[in-house]
């Protein structure tokens, strides 16, 4: 039999349309010793319509020919239409309970139930319950787990696409509804990233505050990983003072090194997986109107030190003397394994004098700070200017102002010396 051979579905119920007096529901209980022609679900025609007219028989009556046919043509129709029944209490209770491998809906469209035991009386989905879902045994029939797509919490109903990508990447390639979202990463991208941020187990810290050769330490090799970090010299503020009476010239301040932190192979800081040891040079700060001495790592990195402040302006008016301008940002002439910071110094502060030659109020410049440490603070009327810390610059100075013949002189701040730290880590 093929499927086209299904018989003419029943999409009336038989005699649905008959009136009152051409159909009756049929009783299940006997009507015999109440109408003794009638049917009823338990005789059936009962014996008396059996026997000839002449014998006292009764004909079968058309209504209850149209009742019995109404009845099993409207179970047909609603299995013809798909509707599959769903448990119920008092016909399991008539019929002794549903059999075993029968076969109900359940309340949410979808859910269909098997019995796993004859006489069945219990309920679908409740405890203890002797049935189970029609699709409990599909699962590990398919050999593997199937992904339900969207319905969880907070997600919406777009089609997802996941597929090989025939592009060559090596990866899978996925899109949302009509937008292409490329690459997934793959373990290498991952590991990579990872490698990055966090290459292995710390193996040894060196710090430099002066100028000398780092070692590789014991337990590197040629796979090891080194985080670096370091500030060229700060630059110097100026002197100031020494210009004529009622005049004042306070000074800028200088500069800070530029700073760095990076990530370096092996290689790229020793210049070769053989070498063991590299010079590492760290910058002096400048003094009072000098710059700061670069600081550098080999060929890895060169930071350079801050700049002074320039000779500041004098007058017997209010005057604005400049601060130094920042250096160049850090090099890194043999390439980086991952550039963290990069920073230029921090420029000096301005020098302001207002009406020296009345009631005069002036103070210098700060010196330049980085993120080792901070400038050297401004200084007020007859003050030297203050030292920067590690890699900062100097703050200018701020004279008095003379009375007569020339102001005396006082000295700019100094910058602070650069710095190096150098972390080894395993590979």
């Amino acid at each position: 039999m093929k499927q086209s051979d299904f018989p003419t579905k029943i999409s009336v119920p038989f005699a649905s349309g008959a009136g009152n007096a051409y159909i009756r529901q049929i009783p299940t209980a006997s009507q015999i010793s109440t109408d003794p022609g009638a049917a009823s679900l338990t005789d059936g025609f009962p014996p008396q319509t059996f026997q000839p007219l002449g014998s006292g028989g009764t004909p079968q009556d058309g209504r209850d020919v149209n009742g019995i046919l109404n009845m099993t043509s409207a179970v047909d129709q609603a299995f013809c239409a798909g509707n599959w029944p769903q448990f119920d209490t008092a016909f399991a209770t008539a019929i002794g309970g549903y059999p075993a491998g029968a076969v109900l809906a359940g309340s949410t469209p979808g859910q269909f139930w098997v019995s796993t035991a004859d006489n069945n009386t219990t309920v679908p989905g409740a405890s203890g319950a002797t049935w189970q879902s029609l699709f409990a045994g599909l699962q590990p029939a398919l050999g593997f787990t199937p992904v339900q797509q969207g319905g969880g919490a907070n997600q919406g109903s777009n089609k997802v696409y996941l597929g090989w990508d025939n592009t060559g990447s090596g990866r899978l390639r996925y899109q949302i509804d009509n937008t292409d979202e490329e690459d997934l990463a793959n373990y290498a991208d991952v590991t990579a990233a990872q490698a990055a941020v966090n290459p292995g187990r710390l193996i040894a810290t060196q710090q430099f505050t002066a100028s000398g050769t780092y070692t590789a330490p014991t337990g590197a090799t040629a796979n090891s990983k080194f985080r670096v970090r370091g500030t060229g010299g700060g630059g110097g503020g100026y002197y100031a003072g020494g210009v004529p009476a009622g005049q004042a010239n306070p000074s800028g301040g200088g500069s800070a090194g530029s700073s760095f932190e990076a990530w370096f192979t092996y290689a790229e800081l020793f210049g070769s997986t053989s070498a063991t040891t590299v010079p590492v040079t760290v910058g002096a700060g400048g003094g009072q109107a000098s710059n700061g001495g670069q600081t550098s790592i080999g060929n890895a990195v060169i930071a350079p030190g801050g700049i002074s402040a320039p000779a500041p302006n004098s007058n017997s008016s209010s005057v604005l003397s400049s601060g130094a301008p920042s250096p160049a940002f850090c090099s890194f002439p043999a390439g980086s394994f991952n550039l963290v910071v990069n920073l230029p110094g921090a420029p000096g502060g301005f020098g302001i004098a207002i009406d020296p030659s009345g009631s005069f109020y002036g103070f210098s410049g700060s010196g330049g700070s980085g993120p080792f440490g901070l400038g050297g603070s401004s200084v007020g009327t007859g003050s030297a200017g203050n030292g920067g810390s590690v890699g900062a610059g100097g703050s200018g100075a701020c004279p008095t102002v003379a009375s007569s013949g020339n102001s005396p002189g006082v000295s700019g701040g100094s910058g602070g010396a650069g710095f190096v730290e150098i972390e080894c880590y395993s590979a």
